[in-house]
């Protein structure tokens, strides 16, 4: 009795009590504002998406597809084609689909293990065909040391087997020792491999790999380097038949989307290739690049990569068997004039579609429900008017923070009139802590007790308050932070 006898005896609190019972009066102020039925339906709706994309992270499920062209015979056209026999189809260029891969992979949980994984992969290249399916594993056997294990089979190949242990050492560095064995009709074939790795300090992060069977033995190097918005790898590769020294760069541009730029060289006693390139992304979750390969031998390539999320799409174009000008050249042109305007008149006015759309149905929406949020506002305003004075009067004795005026919405004076701004200064004097204000930065709809009258639209917020006895005025965007009181936002009287 002796804890209610406050309560009771102070009219506001009476009030807070009378709507909300004991959670009205133990609370802050805004928890007397009633539930949005339609706010907490999306809440339900958006916590049941999150379970889902849980429930999808955790398989970690990948997908990669490429598919190989032929189109040499644009370039190379053989004059044998150009035949009575063929018609006017002997016109038309020669193209072959000459390779497909697809793979997919996913994890599994397993208690014993850190992570499961389970792959496949199918392959057709030139009227042949093979796939293989296999099982990955992985477990930490003791501190900073790790053991994996690979075992795939398929019609194509005998069982391989895959055996790593991985030991992380001080100092950045790493170490770690393969075996290697496949059966198949010719018997067992044992290969092994040894990469260590290491943190070079300036010189950036260095790594050596030794692969040894009964026939070959091969030694790499490489060297990564961040330097700016880019990365320099320096490479060897080096055997008994050939050594092939390799330089790549990758620069990030600062542009929008920041693409990203690609070089690099290899040369060997056996010949040499050149690569260049760009990739970026065209989407939130979607990233799209294009690669010239010229190679002797090998000669032209164009490779097409689109990456939408876990799936990955490769689509590699052969254009000529030999390095010639033309193919180079409109191999580099073509991607980025077809781009351009697959882009212009096509992607940028759906884009522009599906985001009208979508506004215009959150404010359909928004709309639906908007007497009712109005209504809520109202009562609001009512019923935090009385406590609104005490804070002002408390706070204006001790020459405090007193917003005496605050208006959120639009302020364009061709639309003022139309899109009026509500009045939210009861709603920001209550938020006053120990004579200060501190909003974080978001949009300012989702603070308590506020109202959006225009949804959609780009609004701000201004305030105007007393602060030492002296007036200050602040006008920021709904999206930045805010701290109040602030010496800038003094005004020279």
């Amino acid at each position: 009795m002796i804890n209610f006898y406050p309560v009771l005896r102070d009219p506001y609190k009476r009030s807070l009590y009378d709507a909300c019972g004991v959670s009205g009066v133990s609370g802050d102020f805004w928890q007397i504002v009633p539930a949005d039925p339609q706010k907490q339906q999306t809440l339900e709706e958006l916590r049941e998406e999150r379970e889902k994309r849980k429930e999808k992270a955790s398989t970690n499920q990948r997908n990669e597809v490429s598919m190989g062209l032929d189109v040499t015979d644009i370039f190379e056209r053989s004059n044998m084609r150009n035949t009575k026999d063929y018609g006017v189809y002997g016109y038309v260029p020669h193209m072959e689909i000459t390779t497909m891969n697809t793979s997919q992979s996913i994890e599994a949980a397993w208690p014993q293990l850190d992570r499961l994984q389970i792959f496949s992969n199918v392959s057709y290249e030139r009227g042949t065909g093979g796939g293989v399916l296999g099982v990955e594993m992985s477990k930490t056997v003791a501190k900073d040391v790790t053991a994996d294990c690979k075992i795939m089979t398929g019609p194509s190949r005998g069982p391989v087997a895959h055996l790593r242990l991985s030991h992380r050492l001080t100092g950045g560095r790493s170490i770690s020792l393969s075996a290697f064995t496949a059966w198949s009709r010719f018997g067992v074939m044992p290969l092994f491999e040894l990469a260590y790795g290491s943190n070079l300090g300036r010189l950036g992060n260095g790594k050596v790999i030794i692969r040894g069977s009964k026939r070959i033995v091969n030694v790499s190097t490489r060297l990564d380097k961040d330097i700016n918005r880019g990365r320099i790898s320096l490479s060897t590769d080096a055997s008994q038949d050939d050594v092939v020294f390799g330089i790549a760069y990758i620069h990030k541009l600062n542009f929008q989307h920041e693409p990203k730029l690609t070089f690099a060289i290899k040369m060997g006693f056996r010949g040499a290739s050149l690569e260049y390139g760009v990739a970026r992304r065209v989407s939130k979750y979607n990233h799209l690049g294009a690669t010239m390969a010229v190679s002797v031998p090998g000669g032209v390539t164009l490779r097409i990569t689109l990456q939408r999320s876990s799936q990955a799409f490769s689509f590699p174009i052969l254009l000529s068997n030999d390095v010639l000008p033309a193919p180079i050249f409109y191999g580099t042109i073509t991607p980025m004039i077809v781009y351009a305007c697959v882009k212009s008149l096509y992607l940028l006015p759906q884009w522009k579609t599906y985001i009208a759309e979508k506004l215009q149905s959150r404010r359909n929406a928004y709309q639906s429900g908007l007497m009712g949020r109005r209504k809520e506002y109202d009562d609001f305003i009512k019923l935090m008017a009385d406590k609104y004075e005490e804070l002002i009067d408390a706070e204006g004795l001790s020459g405090g923070l007193v917003i005496d005026k605050a208006l959120y919405g639009i302020f364009d004076a061709e639309r003022f009139m139309i899109f009026r701004p509500v009045e939210v200064q009861i709603q920001l004097q209550c938020l006053v802590r120990n004579h200060q204000l501190d909003l974080m930065e978001g949009p300012k709809v989702d603070l308590p007790g506020f109202f959006d009258p225009n949804m959609g639209e780009s609004k701000r917020l201004r305030i105007h308050y007393i602060f030492g006895g002296k007036n200050h005025l602040v006008e920021v965007d709904e999206l930045d932070g805010l701290h109040l009181p602030s010496p800038d936002h003094l005004l020279i009287e």
